[in-house]
């Protein structure tokens, strides 16, 4: 009976100091804006939007932090690690305003300077960004009047989608989410 009574106990103490744990491993709202404004990498950016999920006794964060040239979305686990991450370079609209190619409603088909990349170019861009990634999917776009590549990318457990300037080859955009099988 002894024997029986201590194993009760035992598994009870078990069970607290794992609930215990728990609770002491998560991330609380102040470290997740951190680590956040830590993955941006940039001493002026703004947290300008937080959302804050609860599943059951987990926590998932969302931050929408901002630069003067770039926007990010990060999401971030309960405990403490970036589940999501996305870039996005934010539109630069030229000062003379005889031309509307910056327009979201402009039907343009295609760059206003003639040039284009190719796809080609584009791949290896976002290739370059992951030497061991395989090109998962392309496509080709056409918004405010610039001819767009989307390439998305598989790297380990990882998939990331990168929006490439068609006219410069520069990355406009990107976005990583892991991939389980």
């Amino acid at each position: 009976m002894k024997k029986g009574v201590l194993i009760a106990v035992i598994v009870v103490i078990v069970i607290v100091f794992g609930i215990g744990a728990f609770f002491f491993l998560q991330t609380n709202l102040d470290e997740a804006r951190q680590i956040a404004l830590d993955q941006v990498g940039d001493s002026d950016a703004k947290i300008v939007e937080e959302k804050v999920e609860k599943d059951f006794l987990l926590s998932e964060y969302e931050f929408t932090i901002q630069t003067d040239t770039e926007k990010f979305e990060v999401q971030i686990s309960g405990f403490g690690q970036v589940s999501s991450f996305e870039r996005e370079s934010l539109p630069s609209y030229p000062q003379n305003n005889q031309t509307n190619d910056y327009c979201p409603n402009n039907s343009q088909t295609a760059n206003t300077d003639g040039t284009d990349i190719g796809l080609e170019k584009a791949q290896q861009i976002a290739l370059q960004q992951h030497p061991n990634g395989s090109i998962k999917g392309t496509d080709t776009d056409h918004e405010y009047g610039k001819l767009i590549y989307e390439i998305e990318v598989i790297e380990d457990q990882t998939e990331y989608d990168y929006t490439i300037d068609g006219s410069t080859g520069e990355i406009l955009h990107t976005t990583q989410e892991s991939i389980y099988d």
